[in-house]
Formats: structure tokens, sequence, C-alpha cells
């Protein structure tokens, strides 16, 4: 009798424990138009179960995309993917235990913290797997504001989702599966116009303007390598590689270690005002 009444005792407290872990579990993921209830016991138990489940089932990381303007996102991003994964793992039905699939999608958040933009760019071919995807992205709007040192208005994401990843999907995305955002190379600070190509005199008398695309490999160390021109007038290029290989980067990072990794550049020559603009984006 009294061994019973210490089982009935430790499943009660061990219960209790999991209502309370539930209920914060709860209360962060509020943005969702389905909340969870209340729940017995034997339910909190149930559910905590099949949330194990859909941890060991799915996997998945973000990485950014767009121009942080030399602000680091490593804070900010932490809290952010856990929200869409938690989200996630709530709308995985059970029938995707048993498949495999691998999607990404898109999206922006705005300086106010809102999600817009999102876009499905690569589809598992199964709606039941893309569908609690989606749904965990636009559940988790809204979220912070972007770090106050973040001058631009938006800041592009993509999120990418594996169901029961084999050896080949843990290879491809192994920066996102074990926990860690992978993070493209970055300027340390925004562009002064003294970094920017002058625009050439002969350019100028010749009133040519236009569009000019590079490669820059950008070392672990964070200094430009090599300048390689894609695209564009000859004399525009020319200055165009002077400057870039005088730039300054953050490294990009996989698994929290430095590596190398190309970047593209465009520059933009306006004979309107002399202009020179200048964006760094990464290959799709």
């Amino acid at each position: 009798m009294t061994t019973n009444r210490l089982m009935c005792r430790f499943l009660f407290i061990s219960a209790t424990v999991l209502t309370v872990i539930l209920s914060s579990h709860q209360f962060l993921t509020s943005q969702d138009s389905n909340p969870i209830s209340p729940q017995s016991a034997g339910k909190a138990v149930q559910h905590a179960a099949a949330m194990a489940t859909r941890e060991r089932t799915a996997q998945g990381g973000l990485e950014i995309l767009s121009d942080t303007l030399g602000v680091d996102f490593g804070p900010y991003i932490k809290p952010l993917r856990e929200k869409v994964r938690t989200n996630w793992y709530r709308l995985i039905p059970m029938s995707a235990d048993a498949k495999t699939g691998k999607l990404a999608i898109e999206f922006s958040i705005n300086s106010a913290g809102r999600v817009t933009d999102m876009r499905l760019v690569s589809s598992s071919g199964d709606a039941s797997l893309d569908r609690p995807a989606w749904d965990a992205i636009r559940l988790s709007d809204p979220v912070p504001s972007l770090p106050s040192g973040f001058t631009g208005s938006f800041v592009k994401f993509r999120f990418r989702f594996y169901y029961n990843p084999g050896l080949a999907e843990l290879d491809e995305g192994s920066q996102h599966l074990n926990g860690e955002s992978g993070e493209h190379a970055r300027l340390k600070h925004k562009l002064k116009e003294s970094e920017l190509p002058k625009y050439p005199d002969s350019a100028l008398a010749s009133k040519i303007d236009g569009v000019v695309r590079l490669e820059a490999d950008v070392g672990p160390d964070g200094k430009v390598k090599t300048v390689k021109v894609l695209e564009g007038d000859s004399t525009l290029a020319e200055a165009s590689a002077v400057a870039v290989r005088a730039w300054k980067f953050h490294a990009a990072k996989m698994n929290g270690r430095a590596m190398a990794e190309m970047v593209r550049i465009k520059m933009e020559f306006r004979l309107e005002g002399e202009r020179v603009r200048a964006e760094v984006v990464w290959p799709e």
C-alpha cells in the first residue's frame, strides 16, 4: 500500500511539472490562433511525448539572406528560430512520422517586427508537410523589432525544414540541423562615401553609366582575396574592383566557425548626379 501511494504521488508530481512546462509553452506561442487548452495530467504526458517525437521527426534552421549592414544578428536569430520551431512542432501531423521531405521558405521581417513577403521557394511535394512549416512562420508574426543598430528597413531570411532527414540531407544542411544558423559574410560597417568607387573621369566624359556585377572571395579573416567581374563596362568594372578589394567583412560562419564565402556585389553608376551605389548580395 505504501509503495502504491508513493508511486501515485510521484506520478502526480511528474504530471504537475509537465503541466507547468506546457503552460509556459502556451504563453510563448500565444500568437497561435489555436492556443493550447488546459489539459489533464494524462493529456499533458501524451502531449510531451508527442512534442519529443516531433523533435526527432523534424529538424530545421534559419539563415540570413540580405545585408545586415554590419550588425550582429546572432542574438536575434536564436529566439526567432526557436519560436518558429516550437510552432512547427505543434502543427506537424502524426502522419509525418512515416514521411520524408524537405522544403524552404523565405520571408522578410521589417523594422517593426512584422513578417512579410513569405514565399515557398522549395516544396517537399507534400502539402501535409509544407503547410505546418508555412503556418509555423505565419503564426510567429509579430516577432521582436529588428536590432536597434540596424538602419535598414527589413532583413530577408530563409528557413529550411527537414522531415526525417537522411544522410544526404544531414550533409547538405548540417549547419542548420545541429541547431546552429549559417550566416553569410557581411560588411563590418555601412559603406562610407569614401569606400565607394570613384566615378571614372573617362566614363563621365564618354557618358557611360550602368550596372557592374562582381564576385568577391571573402576569406575566413574577413578580407577580400580576389575579385572577378561578371558583368558591366570595363572602365566602371575596374574602378569597382579596386574599391571592393579594400572592403572589410565579418566572415561567413558555419557551426560557429569562420569560413570563406563567395559574395556577389552590385555597383550602380548613374550619370545624373554622378552617383554610385553598392549592394552586397549572395547567390541563390
